[in-house]
């Protein structure tokens, strides 16, 4: 799933994302609490809406659960 599915995350966040090489939920699901830290230290965006986003992501990948219920 590309990383604009997650609910808030819009074409601007996807861009910037994108950038930082963060361009699916799979990309974003594995990243460790410094590596969110870091993330938001490249793209300007917030740990807590990274962690909120990382959150979403995985429960996206569940089988039976979309972006609409994550």
């Amino acid at each position: 799933m590309k990383i604009i599915d997650i609910e808030g995350v819009g074409e601007k966040y996807a861009k910037t994302l994108g950038k930082a090489t963060i361009a699916n939920v799979e990309d974003l699901i594995p990243l460790k609490w410094s590596e969110i830290k870091e993330l938001a230290n490249t793209t300007s965006i917030s740990v807590k809406l990274l962690e909120k986003w990382q959150d979403q992501a995985e429960l996206m990948v569940i089988k039976g659960v979309g972006p609409e219920y994550s």
